[in-house]
């Protein structure tokens, strides 16, 4: 995963033009609709196969029996392992293509990955635990669209997009404040989170409602999967100049 650039408009904007954040939003969204369509349909199978293949059900069951014994610390180790660790690994067993803007990352960019994801897997655990008790342990249409509202609504506009996005560009710009201070010009919510926000809403929304159909000790460990599979799309994917795909949300 990377940083997303916003989206250039079809014309030229003098210094002094507003910048629009929802439509620089929206092109990225339009950019990435097809690993989108593929998320979702990932997301979708797990809770089809959960729903009508026993031996899926009862190896994913296996798993939420695992989760609700570890508690935040399998949270914390699941969420860094296929979050940060694995997306990583396989950026650095692919081969580099400089020109397309394909690089192998280094090993510090590994192990702050696999840290940032792992504290990230507390928030997000966290935050499934507020969920089912805010709105109950259902699965019905209007409870799983009041979870992904306050998701990727609420939750990831005030909080989860913003770190996430903070925390990529402290490891782009070295590891450094100054490098981050650069980052965070003004203007930097607006021009570069804004419009991650946008596309985060469109591109996940279906996928984040398919994990919350999964019964609650499930969530986090499909959510981890999901992620991973979204990273991967993201890695493996040669991209062309053009908006840049967004990171995927905590929850």
């Amino acid at each position: 995963m990377s940083e997303t650039a916003p989206a250039q408009p079809d014309h030229p904007q003098s210094p002094n033009t507003p910048e629009r954040p929802w439509r620089a939003g929206l092109m990225a969204a339009r950019a990435n609709l097809g690993p989108g369509l593929v998320l979702s349909a990932f997301a979708a199978g797990l809770v089809v196969a959960y729903a009508l293949l026993p031996p899926v059900r009862d190896a994913l069951d296996r798993v939420g029996v695992w989760k609700v014994a570890g508690g935040f610390a399998f949270s914390i180790v699941s969420t860094g392992l296929f979050g940060g660790a694995l997306p990583w690994l396989i950026s650095r067993l692919r081969p580099a293509r400089p020109g397309l803007g394909i690089t192998r990352p280094p090993l510090s960019h590994g192990v702050f990955m696999t840290v940032f994801w792992a504290y990230k897997g507390i928030e997000v655990d966290g935050f499934y635990r507020f969920q089912s008790w805010l709105w109950g342990e259902a699965s019905g249409l209007g409870v799983v669209a009041g979870k992904v509202l306050l998701d990727l609504g609420v939750w990831c506009v005030i909080w989860a997009v913003p770190t996430t996005a903070l925390g990529y560009a402290f490891m782009e710009g070295g590891f450094t404040l100054a490098g981050l201070r650069r980052w965070m010009n003004p203007g930097w919510f607006r021009r570069k989170v804004a419009p991650i926000i946008v596309s985060n809403f469109f591109v996940w929304a279906p996928a984040c409602a398919a994990i919350y159909c999964m019964p609650v000790a499930l969530q986090l460990p499909v959510q981890n999967l999901v992620l991973c599979f979204w990273s991967l799309i993201l890695i493996l994917q040669v991209r062309s100049p053009g908006p840049a795909p967004v990171p995927a949300p905590q929850a």
